[in-house]
């Protein structure tokens, strides 16, 4: 049987009560109302009244027994009670929340990681569109299970460039979140050996060697970042036209342009 809330039962008891005594003081007021209509025995008007006060009868004592079985079965339901001790849990674990704020988002999950992974060296991802989903994850805190898998791909694949391309992307965003300057020079330093070595196996390799010659500029280690420039400048010129290519002749002439400056 399905329970009911004791609430719902109380309220059906009393509409019992309630109902039994509306009809009853309506019959009591029809009875002496009869009384008053009565003009004698042989009264035609009478005999008509009296039927239609004992249809009524029959009426109210039909819904009185249909009430009085709704309320023995309400009286028999089981309700289920909630003892102090499970109520008084739930209201410390309510207060705990209200004090600690929400839980902290889990980390990332490995299915999660490996479509991040994937997302991140796609062949098609543009190189504003990659720089986005970095300071996500850096704003994430996800860096770090990033790296290891980085590593771990390339370290498995140590002749692939695309792999040791991606392991230097890996560390300069490690170099990122650093919260310290000899940190920051580690990562840096190490970020660039990977690139380095994805050129030693593919110098034509331009995610590596515009990614390198960035860092350089970056670093303020302006002789590596123009030869750097100028190598990739000479590849782009034999190579097929790309809309990326636009951003050696950039950074270069910004070096150039911050030279003369200086010079005046």
């Amino acid at each position: 049987m399905k329970q009911i809330p004791t609430p719902v039962l109380l309220c059906a008891s009393a509409a019992v009560a309630i109902f039994a005594t509306i009809l009853t003081n309506s019959i009591s007021r029809t009875d002496e109302n009869e009384r008053l209509a009565y003009r004698g025995p042989e009264s035609p008007e009478l005999r008509v009244r009296l039927e239609e006060v004992t249809a009524r009868l029959d009426q109210v004592e039909d819904r009185l027994a249909k009430l009085s079985e709704l309320e023995s079965r309400l009286a028999e339901s089981s309700i289920p009670q909630v003892s102090e001790s499970a109520l008084a849990e739930q209201v410390r674990q309510l207060v705990l929340e209200m004090r600690e704020g929400p839980a902290p988002e889990p980390p990332l999950s490995p299915f999660d990681l490996l479509a991040v992974l994937q997302e991140l060296t796609h062949p098609d991802l543009d190189a504003a569109t990659r720089a986005e989903i970095w300071a996500q994850l850096r704003e994430e805190g996800q860096i770090d299970a990033l790296l290891e898998e980085f590593e771990r791909r390339a370290k498995e694949r140590p002749n692939d460039s695309m792999a040791q391309t991606e392991l230097g992307w890996a560390r300069f965003q490690k170099m990122l979140a650093a919260k310290t300057g000899p940190e920051r020079g580690k990562w840096g330093s190490r970020g660039a050996e990977a690139l380095e070595r994805a050129l030693e196996l593919d110098e034509t390799n331009w995610d590596a060697r515009f990614s390198l010659a960035q860092h350089y500029f970056y670093a303020e280690m302006r002789g590596d970042a123009i030869r750097n420039f100028e190598t990739l400048i000479g590849q782009q010129d034999r190579s097929r036209p790309d809309e990326k290519h636009a951003n050696a002749y950039l950074f270069l002439g910004n070096i150039h342009m911050n030279r003369g400056n200086e010079a005046d």
